[in-house]
């Protein structure tokens, strides 16, 4: 495994760590390395979801105009039925 170190961590910084570490039970370097994860984890979403309203984006701007009133329209048809 990879390793590296971090220097000039703020005082208040590394207290709040150390809190973290406790309430969850384990080492500052665990508690680092889970937030680290959450980190990726977290910009790999906000990519998908991303990529996700673009590709929405695209096929509402391949899709023709429809009005309010034809959508009322198709719900009216629909509750017919």
């Amino acid at each position: 495994m990879a390793s590296f170190t971090i220097r000039n961590i703020p005082d208040n910084l590394y207290l709040q760590l150390q809190e973290m570490a406790r309430e969850d039970r384990r080492s500052i370097n665990a508690e680092v390395i889970d937030m680290l994860e959450k980190a990726v984890q977290m910009r790999d979403l906000k990519k998908q979801r991303l990529s996700a309203l673009e590709e929405i984006d695209r096929i509402r701007a391949s899709q023709p105009d429809s009005s309010e009133q034809d959508t009322l329209e198709i719900l009216r048809e629909g509750r017919q039925r």
